[in-house]
Formats: structure tokens, C-alpha cells, sequence
């Protein structure tokens, strides 16, 4: 997680070398949205479960990196522990097992804003959050997509003190 032009996606592809370690190859964005919309839902309710899943599995981003297919619901998940957990990580490790790797990395920068509702799912993910030098974010972004560097800089400062204030908060 981290600022857009903040170098995620060097870090991503440095993780995908593992030979454990598979690396969605988007920017998703659909992790802390998934996790909103469970709230919504009793997901006891075999319906509202499998509506859940189809919301990441018909999702574009996820169609596009499955071959412009939706990922097929397996009726095991309805006997497992149901949660939005086990529906991200059974999407994400769908991609996984294609590549024989056990971990599966998510790279969209935006998910520092939700690192207290990721973590809250996930308690045992590890989450990097990358900081790169303002000047060198705001440069990139007004290079690539004509960005103004003030108003980069304004948003650096704050995704990193979000950042910040999340590992301070989850500190291990």
C-alpha cells in the first residue's frame, strides 16, 4: 500500500520471483469494498453468500485477469467457514493455484486508507506499506499523468500519515 507512484508495483513484481508468492496482477481495488458490502448481507443466507461472491468473481478487473471468465463458485465454500475472508482469499488463490504458489499478494496502493478493515478480516496478513521520497512521487505523477505537483504532494502527505498512523496502531 502506499501512494500512487510510490514504487508498489516494483515491490510487487520483486514479490512474484518467490516461488510461494503469487502477485495479482491489477490493482484491483476491491478488497475494502468487499468487506463494506458483507456488512450488508447475512451471510448464513446461502443467497446473500453467493451474491457476495458473485460481486468479486463478475467483477471486471477479476474477469479480465481469468480470461474473461467469471471465477466459478465452488459449493464447498457454503460448508467452510463462511466470511468475506474466505471469499477473497478463495478468489485470490484461485490465481494462486493456477501458478502452484501458496501466498497470494494484492497490490492497490488505496487499500492504506482501509488497513484497520483489512487487517480486522485478515489478522494475520502482512501489509507493506511503501514510502517514497514526496518530490519523486509527485515528479512521476506529473510526468505520467500531468498531475499537478502541489496538489500530489498535498495527497502524499496525507496517505502517508493514514499509513503511519496504521502501523502505529497495528505496530507487529
Amino acid at each position: 500500500v502506499g501512494m500512487n507512484g510510490s514504487g508498489t508495483t516494483m515491490l510487487l513484481d520483486a514479490l512474484s520471483r518467490s516461488p510461494s508468492v503469487y502477485a495479482f496482477p491489477y490493482e484491483s481495488r476491491v478488497i475494502p469494498y468487499l468487506i463494506k458490502k458483507a456488512d450488508e448481507v447475512d451471510l448464513t443466507n446461502d443467497r446473500d453468500f453467493k451474491d457476495l461472491f458473485s460481486v468479486i468473481a463478475s467483477h471486471p478487473i477479476i474477469v479480465r485477469a481469468n480470461a474473461g471468465k467469471k471465477v466459478p463458485f465452488d459449493d464447498r465454500l457454503l460448508r467452510d467457514r463462511r466470511s468475506v475472508a474466505s471469499i477473497i482469499d478463495y478468489i485470490f488463490m484461485h490465481f494462486a493455484d493456477k501458478e502452484s504458489k501458496s501466498i497470494w499478494c494484492e497490490k492497490s496502493p488505496q487499500n492504506v486508507q482501509a488497513i484497520d478493515e483489512i487487517l480486522t478480516v485478515f489478522p494475520d496478513a502482512m501489509i507493506i506499506h511503501l514510502i517514497r521520497d514526496g518530490r519523486d512521487c509527485a515528479a512521476s505523477l506529473h510526468r505520467r499523468l500531468k498531475r499537478s505537483p502541489e496538489l500530489i504532494i498535498n495527497r502524499w502527505k496525507k496517505i502517508v500519515a493514514v499509513g503511519e498512523a496504521a502501523c502505529h496502531r497495528h505496530e507487529d
